[in-house]
């Protein structure tokens, strides 16, 4: 277990008190976190798993993808990353889960551990979270066009995350997503994303 909580940017800790366990700050802990991300086909899910593996891997950090399937309503994708080089994978419950459709939320919604982060589709979820044993955030993604194209949405999301969290810059991030597709509109959902954290809704 990680003994120090989440560094947060912006000075967000006293909004947002986080989950001891997703990050390594100097106290010689190992960091070892499971990230599921889902959603329909059309959402980009092993894209955006893909931009995360890429941050990751930058960022100085071990990275393995434990499953990728896209079968059905809902793709997944479940995402490894660890401090230390990794030396057995074993599947456990997800520390952090990234839903952006509502399929994927009736499914996938519970399979986040206990004390885990959860993060939704607002605008696709259209209900009320039914986990109260995480923390649930809810990121509406209407403002960035996700109607037109559906992956803004899954990359607005990756957008909130990485805001929450000190694994990489959401500038590296960026410099990713712009090299990869060279689309303003996916790094606009992703700076929507980012930003979206100062007005975030969280349910206990």
């Amino acid at each position: 277990m990680i003994s120090q909580p989440w560094k947060l940017v912006k000075n967000l800790r006293q909004i947002i008190p986080m989950p001891e366990f997703l990050c390594n700050n100097g106290t010689g802990a190992t960091m070892n976190v499971y990230i599921l991300f889902a959603g329909n086909p059309d959402q980009g899910i092993l894209y955006v798993g893909q931009i995360f593996m890429e941050a990751a891997i930058e960022a100085g950090l071990h990275t393995a993808c434990l499953r990728a399937i896209s079968r059905g309503a809902v793709s997944q994708c479940t995402i490894f990353i660890s401090d230390e080089r990794i030396v057995r994978r074993q599947q456990a419950p997800p520390d952090v889960v990234i839903l952006a459709s509502r399929p994927a939320a009736d499914l996938l919604e519970y399979s986040v551990r206990p004390d885990g982060l959860l993060i939704m589709n607002a605008s696709q979820l259209q209900r009320p979270p039914f986990r109260h044993n995480a923390d649930v955030i809810l990121v509406p993604t209407d403002a960035v066009g996700a109607e037109t194209d559906p992956v803004r949405a899954t990359v607005a999301l990756l957008g909130t995350l990485v805001a929450l969290t000190d694994w990489f810059s959401p500038e590296d991030v960026l410099k990713i997503i712009e090299k990869s597709c060279k689309d303003e509109g996916l790094c606009r959902a992703f700076q929507y994303g980012a930003s979206y954290v100062e007005e975030i809704i969280r349910v206990r």
